[in-house]
């Protein structure tokens, strides 16, 4: 239950199995008020964890922007049984190592993902093999072993691409995709599977050598030389970037990084491992997903340069620093034209730090935040933010980092099905800290739009959207 969602639903499955096997073959009550306990008691615990969450976004509204999945995520996360029992990647034989790479280099590359890390290794591949062959042939032979091949026979039915998963993802929650995780469940049941043939082992010399065995092969089966490489043989790449760090540590800097990237799934995260080897440096980082400072990088990213830099300076960012791989090199060359300074590159020439202490202010400081929430599903395509989709109302969040109540002019540009474009202008007074002002769809209003199926992913069993957001802005009185 302090697992996250997937480990939680996996046990309660597998618990839910259990318990009807246990009623089944005792033809007892007693497993099935076992089974509810302990369901019982997970789903309490997950749900003491999602508490903050829950009472989160009953405060600042639910952004259903952050995780848009769909449906047919799950044939592409899903499990699949030949990645069970493949070898692990960059194996350390080189024959297991030509195996795998066989499967992926033969047009099969746009599948593989995190499922590769289902591997289960040879140790648990065989447990899985046997459980596989007791399920259709010795399941009277051992009631412990029937029960470990039924946990797994169900584990394949409901985890495999085109499995019972579908249903799940399809009519329940869509962002439940990424059902190759219940691999870790079907290592345990082969691992206990494997344990059980030793244990009924009548030579329990042998047993016990094989046991001792097993440890040993495993660890080297697992734990690829190759990817261990990736940490032993990049000591000197580590050792420049230190000594990059060490240039632009300055307890009075305050650095804000490009290319615009959010949590949990941006791009920011190679930033990190220069920003973790400072100490002293006040560093922006990708926001959760489309909250307030998230919405605030965003609409600084779609600036023009001179723009972008005037605004950072005036919120006290005195540096700049990007990852240049991953960013416009036509904008790198604005960067080194509007700054009066010469960046201070790694040997790798990945990073660029830009010092802006020379950069002079000419606006005040930003001095609220907002961001769109409820009902709202937006256009973000090729990281360009066009409208926003609605059922009934649209969700405004503000923070007001001030100390005093701030006036602003509120425009919306919105459309109904029936009258068209509308204009709204609203004056509005936004108290210290943290409000919403909720702009509702006029009653009037009574049909709806088509779903965007082309331009976004639409949640299931929400309705049809019946206004759009063209565009919104809050400016000063």
């Amino acid at each position: 239950s302090s697992s996250g969602a997937y480990y939680t639903f996996f046990s309660c499955y597998f618990i839910l199995v259990g318990l009807i096997l246990g009623a089944y073959k005792t033809q007892s009550k007693k497993p099935i008020a076992n089974g509810l306990l302990l369901l019982v008691s997970i789903l309490f615990f997950f749900a003491l964890n999602l508490l903050p969450t829950i009472i989160y976004q009953s405060k600042h509204g639910q952004i259903l922007n952050t995780t848009i999945r769909s449906p047919r995520d799950t044939e592409v996360y899903g499990m699949k049984i030949i990645q069970l029992l493949l070898p692990v990647e960059d194996h350390n034989l080189k024959f297991f190592n030509k195996i795998y790479k066989q499967y992926e280099v033969n047009g099969y590359t746009d599948t593989i993902n995190e499922n590769q890390y289902s591997s289960l290794g040879i140790v648990s591949a065989l447990g899985f093999l046997i459980l596989v062959f007791w399920s259709l042939f010795g399941h009277k032979l051992s009631v412990q072993a029937s029960i470990l091949s039924s946990l797994n026979l169900a584990a394949i039915l409901f985890a495999t691409t085109g499995g019972f998963s579908l249903i799940v993802s399809t009519y329940i929650n869509p962002t439940f995709r990424s059902v190759n995780r219940i691999s870790v469940f079907i290592a345990f049941f082969a691992v206990a599977a494997l344990g059980l043939l030793l244990q009924n082992m009548e030579n329990k010399k042998k047993a016990s050598i094989l046991a001792w065995l097993i440890l040993p092969i495993a660890l080297f089966d697992q734990i690829s030389f190759g990817t261990m490489r990736n940490f032993t043989n990049k000591k000197t790449d580590f050792d420049k970037l230190q000594s990059y760090s060490k240039q632009i540590n300055n307890k009075k800097t305050k650095i804000y990084t490009l290319p615009f990237g959010q949590y949990p799934e941006g791009s920011e995260k190679k930033i990190m491992k220069l920003a973790l080897l400072t100490e002293n440096v006040v560093w922006s980082t990708a926001a959760p997903a489309w909250r307030a400072s998230s919405y605030w990088q965003y609409k600084l990213s779609q600036m023009d340069t001179k723009t972008f830099l005037e605004n950072i300076v005036n919120n006290d960012f005195n540096g700049l620093l990007i990852y240049t791989p991953d960013y416009d090199t036509q904008k790198l060359k604005e960067f080194d034209q509007l700054i009066n300074a010469s960046p201070i590159t790694d040997v790798a020439n990945e990073f660029r730090y830009y010092d802006l202490k020379g950069f002079s202010k000419t606006h005040p400081q930003e001095d609220f935040l907002y961001y769109i929430s409820g009902n709202c599903i937006h256009n973000y395509n090729r990281h360009k933010l066009t409208r926003y989709w609605c059922v009934n109302s649209l969700r405004i969040e503000l923070e007001n980092k001030t100390e005093k109540s701030l006036n602003k002019i509120l425009r919306i540009t919105a459309e109904y099905p029936e009258s068209g474009v509308t204009e709204i202008n609203r004056q509005i007074a936004i108290p210290v800290g943290n409000s919403h002002i909720i702009i509702n769809k006029p009653e009037s209003e009574k049909g709806f739009f088509p779903i965007p199926r082309n331009e976004i992913t639409w949640p299931i069993r929400m309705e049809y959207p019946n206004m759009i957001v063209n565009e919104i802005e809050i400016t000063a009185k």
